[in-house]
């Protein structure tokens, strides 16, 4: 019995111990000073408008970067107005099917959900294909990168054809004089 008691005292006095260690790596008291001030900072307001449809079209013209043409520049417009002009249609759309007291109006806001959606993918679609159809010929229009290269090589090592001359007509005229 008294084996046991010493045995519970030294587990309770150890359990203690490593609490006690526990709380004083934790920092459990505050570090904040009681007497600051409850408000919060906050940054100035970006000028200009940031509204992330118009911003795309607007970025600046850097060297690396050409500038967007005023022709891309229409069709983003475009596309975005279409967008939001679809968006505003769904919602209220979607407030009128959940304003539908019977199935035949539900069913009807639905069909017309439908056909704008299917309006709006099929603009999707065409300004998909304007794309790709620009991007070929812009393909087409650029030359090969195999050609480019050849030209290039081929007007470096004349370059260094016409300087190694010019050296050994140099040094045929020091040698001369």
């Amino acid at each position: 019995m008294n084996a046991m008691n010493n045995l519970t005292a030294v587990i309770a006095l150890g359990l203690f111990l490593g609490t006690a260690a526990a709380r004083s790596q934790t920092g459990i008291t505050p570090t904040t000073p009681k007497d600051r001030v409850g408000r919060v900072i906050t940054p100035n307001p970006p000028k200009g408008n940031l509204d992330p449809m118009t911003q795309t079209g607007t970025r600046p013209v850097l060297q690396e970067r050409n500038a967007v043409s005023p022709e891309v520049q229409n069709k983003l417009l475009t596309f975005r107005s279409q967008a939001d002009a679809y968006v505003r249609q769904q919602d209220e759309l979607r407030k009128q099917l959940i304003g539908a007291a019977t199935d035949a109006e539900r069913e009807r806001v639905r069909e017309q959900m439908r056909t704008i959606r299917d309006k709006w993918l099929d603009i999707q679609r065409q300004v998909r294909e304007d794309a790709k159809e620009r991007a070929s010929e812009l393909m087409q229009q650029v030359p090969n990168r195999r050609e480019v290269l050849r030209e290039a090589t081929q007007e470096k090592a004349a370059e260094i054809k016409n300087a190694a001359q010019e050296q050994i007509n140099q040094h045929k005229r020091r040698g001369g004089e």
